[in-house]
C-alpha cells in the first residue's frame, strides 16, 4: 500500500512510476508553459537573438522562461533584457504579488547563481501554485539540458 505526506492530487501523480517514461516527459513538457501567451512570449524572445547569432546560455534561457510566464514581471523587464544578460539591479516590482516576487527571485537565482529562494520555499504550498511549480521545474530543466528539452520532447 502506498502512503502519501497528503492527499494532493499533484502529489499523488508525482508519485507514480511511468510505465513510459518518455510519454511521461513529453506530456510535462507540454504542460510546462503556463498558456499560449506564454509559449509566444518565449518563443518570440529566444528566436530573436538567436536569429541574430547570439549563443544564449542555459541559464539565462531558464530566466527568460520564468520572468515571461508572468504578466506582471515580463512588463517590468522586457526592456532590461539583453542577450545572456538580464539587469535584474535596475527591474523594479513594487506592488508584486507575493508569486510573482517568488518567481522573480527564483529567475535572479538561476541566472545570476545566487541563493534568494530555498528549495524549502519553492515547496511551500502557501506561496507557491501548482502552475508556478511546473514553470520553475521547466525553468530547471532548461537550465540543465537546454532548449533541447522543449525541442526534443
Amino acid at each position: 500500500m502506498t502512503k502519501y505526506f497528503t492527499e494532493s492530487a499533484l502529489e499523488k501523480q508525482m508519485m507514480q512510476i511511468p510505465k513510459n517514461p518518455r510519454k511521461a516527459i513529453r506530456r510535462f513538457v507540454s504542460s510546462a508553459f503556463r498558456n499560449d501567451v506564454h509559449k509566444s512570449i518565449f518563443e518570440k524572445t529566444v528566436s530573436e537573438y538567436i536569429n541574430r547569432g547570439y549563443i544564449l546560455s542555459n541559464r539565462f534561457l531558464a530566466a527568460v522562461f520564468i520572468l515571461s510566464s508572468d504578466a506582471f514581471l515580463w512588463k517590468q523587464c522586457k526592456y532590461k533584457i539583453k542577450p545572456n544578460h538580464i539587469d535584474f539591479d535596475n527591474i523594479s516590482i513594487n506592488g508584486a504579488k507575493t508569486r510573482s516576487y517568488l518567481l522573480f527571485k527564483t529567475a535572479e537565482d538561476m541566472a545570476a547563481k545566487c541563493t534568494n529562494i530555498s528549495i524549502s520555499d519553492i515547496c511551500e504550498r502557501d506561496l507557491v501554485s501548482n502552475d508556478s511549480l511546473i514553470v520553475i521545474l521547466g525553468a530547471v530543466y532548461i537550465s540543465r539540458y537546454g532548449l533541447h528539452f522543449l525541442e526534443n520532447n
